[in-house]
């Protein structure tokens, strides 16, 4: 009787996580990722390790309701010296925003998808990512690099290879843009 318990417990257990348990320090869940169902590897800091397949299907049937949008803003340190970087190409990727959001679409996943695999590809290469000193007063620019950072981790980029360029003046609204720097 006792074992049956057990064994209830358990499986109880695993439908309320909606998960598989990996290890004591990470579980697999299936989670929203851009309002993209996903299943993801998540670890016991609630940290995303990595996504392991999409859940096309998964929502069928819900109505994805959203909160007044909050922002979720992560502090970068003011840097007290500057050190130049060398731009590798001229070449440049633009990451576009619809107005208003801070959620990364289809085409820009495409582009970051490309500048991840470049970045793989070489690992003394760094993401330079440029925007103007007027929006980064903006929340809503400061939630748009943070999802840029994620994606990039998500897919297994170093925060650490990515830095960031604030310039002067005002540029295109509801862009970022990115450069290869070593």
């Amino acid at each position: 009787m006792k074992h049956y318990h057990l064994v209830s417990f358990s499986v109880v257990i695993f439908f309320l996580f909606q998960g598989v348990l990996l290890s004591q320090s990470k579980v697999e869940i299936p989670l929203l990722l851009n309002t993209q169902p996903q299943l993801a590897i998540v670890d016991d800091s609630a940290e995303i390790v990595r996504v392991v397949r999409p859940l096309p299907g998964f929502m069928d049937g819900y109505i994805l309701e959203s909160p007044k949008y909050e922002t979720v803003v992560e502090n970068t340190p003011k840097s007290t010296s500057f050190s130049g970087y060398s731009i590798i190409s001229s070449d440049s990727y633009v990451i576009a925003f619809r107005s208003g959001f801070a959620v990364i679409d289809d085409v820009a996943a495409d582009n970051l998808d490309l500048v991840v695999r470049i970045l793989k590809e070489s690992p003394n290469k760094n993401l330079l990512l440029s925007v103007f000193n007027e929006y980064m007063r903006n929340p809503l620019y400061k939630n748009r690099i943070n999802a840029i950072k994620m994606y990039a981790k998500i897919e297994g980029i170093s925060l650490d290879r990515i830095k960031f360029n604030y310039l002067e003046g005002k540029g295109i609204d509801n862009e970022i843009k990115l450069n290869f720097i070593e």
